[in-house]
Formats: C-alpha cells, sequence, structure tokens
C-alpha cells in the first residue's frame, strides 16, 4: 500500500526539536527529504506495480508490471538501483506506464512551485551531504540568490529565515523557509499517497 506515514512520522518528530535546538535544523532537513526521496521511489514502484494507495486507489497504466523485479529490469540497468532515480526520470518514466490522467505524480511534477523548491531542496540535500566547493556553489548561486540574498547564509540561519507569500485564500502569510520546504514536501507526499481521479 502507497502510504505517507513515514514522511509525516519524520516530519511530526523533528519540528517540535528544531523549535527548541535551532542547530538541529540542517540535520532535520536532511532526514525529512531523505525520507520523502524514499518514499517518492517507494510510491513509485508500488503504483507501478499495480498496488493501491491509502484510500484504495491504483492508476490505470500504460505498462502493466507485476513484480518490482521486472520494473526494476525494464527501467535501470546494471549499475542503477532505484534510489538512483531522480525526480526528472521518475517524471519521465510516470509518462510512460501511467495514463495520463490517472498518473499519481503529474500533479506534483508540473507544480512549477514544487518544482523550483524541489531542485533547491536537492542542492541543499547534496550541500549538506557533501559540503564539497561545487555544492557550496551551487548553494549560493541557486539557492540564495534565488531569495535575493547577497550575503552567504549558513544553512542554520536560512533556514530560520521567513518569507512572506499569499495562501490558498491570497491572504499574506509568513513563515520560516524551513516550515515551507517540510510543509510543501507534507502536501505533497499526501497528494500522492492519496491521490484519486
Amino acid at each position: 500500500m502507497i502510504d505517507n506515514a513515514l514522511v509525516e512520522q519524520e516530519i511530526n518528530y523533528w519540528k517540535p526539536k528544531v523549535l527548541q535546538e535551532p542547530d538541529l535544523l540542517e540535520l532535520a532537513f536532511f532526514k525529512i527529504f531523505v525520507k520523502f526521496e524514499a518514499f517518492l521511489i517507494d510510491a513509485f514502484v508500488k503504483y507501478a506495480i499495480g498496488e493501491q494507495n491509502k484510500i484504495g486507489f491504483s492508476p490505470q497504466k500504460k505498462l502493466n508490471f507485476t513484480t518490482d523485479s521486472q520494473l526494476k529490469e525494464v527501467i535501470t540497468n546494471d549499475t542503477k538501483l532505484y534510489l538512483e532515480l531522480s525526480k526528472d526520470r521518475l517524471e519521465k518514466l510516470s509518462k510512460h506506464i501511467f495514463e495520463d490522467a490517472q498518473n499519481p505524480f503529474l500533479g506534483a511534477f508540473n507544480d512549477s512551485i514544487f518544482s523550483q523548491k524541489f531542485l533547491k531542496m536537492r542542492i541543499i540535500r547534496n550541500f549538506i551531504a557533501h559540503e564539497s566547493p561545487e555544492s557550496k556553489n551551487q548553494y549560493e548561486q541557486k539557492v540564495l540568490k534565488s531569495y535575493n540574498i547577497t550575503e552567504y547564509l549558513f544553512l542554520k540561519d536560512f533556514f530560520q529565515k521567513n518569507i512572506s507569500f499569499l495562501n490558498q485564500q491570497n491572504l499574506q502569510e509568513t513563515k520560516s523557509i524551513f516550515n515551507d520546504y517540510i510543509d510543501l514536501l507534507s502536501a505533497h507526499a499526501q497528494r500522492i499517497a492519496e491521490f484519486n481521479i
């Protein structure tokens, strides 16, 4: 069954902790983001082999797979594993596997706000994981500059920075970048896990 409970558990574990200990923001973000990526891959595989989501929906497919090993043989080569599938690759594969109107990933992948922020989150995840000059440069050029931040910010300070935006009721809302990212991951995990036409 496709279920986003592990993503929600990770979020519920870390959110109160970072309020008390902001030094944990980097670790919390990393753990939540990695859990979301694992959820994406798991949901993709389960939907592709015909499993239902937590509300009982299973999408119609253009290509029918019956086991995850069969799916793996078709979509990977000997050097690739599921965990190496990127969001872009999942997006492309999902268009070939699922009927368009029943593609559980299309909504998330076609959401420009999600796509832009997901790219920034991947850059941050890579920066946390690798701390290489290249990943730091990506963080400065593609993340900080996108928020019009001209001076270098440590991730803890970046995550605590507040941003303003219009909510669904067109009212001005302010929240930290950390909460904005985590709320977005939570909403999209739920959207995928509860997809229905």
